[in-house]
């Protein structure tokens, strides 16, 4: 992968860690966990009719995360590594123009290799030309929803 590619997926891509510092609601004690959190992908559209094998630079630092997504990642470059994520969370700017055509297929297809769960969430980019609201029903069952890990709400 070229210098400025992964330059630009290491400050795309933060390793968070949620550490139990004490009980939580209810009395029980959160386990620990960690989580791939990613922004501001802009998969390029992709129109009806466009070759799924059209290029997209976007795509392949996309296969790279979902390859450090099966890892343990270190905290800070050069210190001990947490445990592998528990799940990644896709935040804004998904796609660049929206779901024309077959964009949502193809940001699919490039998140198919992930070892675990993939959570989005759309930002101003996701909705520009075609909104992505029926495929956030679809996935999700809302266009904005929460979910549960490991005894925390996100």
């Amino acid at each position: 992968m070229p210098a400025r590619t992964r330059r630009l997926v290491l400050c795309l891509v933060a390793v968070l860690a949620a550490r139990s510092a004490g009980p939580a609601a209810g009395g029980q004690r959160l386990e620990d966990f960690c989580f791939l959190h990613i922004s501001d992908i802009h998969v390029n559209p992709r129109p009806a009719g466009t070759p799924e094998n059209a290029a997209d630079p976007h795509l392949e630092p996309l296969a790279w995360v979902c390859r450090q997504a099966g890892e343990a990642q270190p905290a800070v470059p050069g210190g001990p590594p947490l445990m592998k994520p528990a799940f990644v969370w896709a935040t804004g700017d998904l796609t660049e123009y929206g779901v024309i055509g077959s964009t949502w297929a193809a940001f699919e297809a490039a998140f198919a290799g992930l070892p675990v769960k993939l959570y989005v969430v759309p930002g101003n980019h996701d909705n520009t030309w075609t909104a992505m609201l029926h495929v956030m029903r679809q996935r999700h069952g809302g266009d904005h929803y929460a979910f549960d890990r490991f005894g925390c709400r996100f």
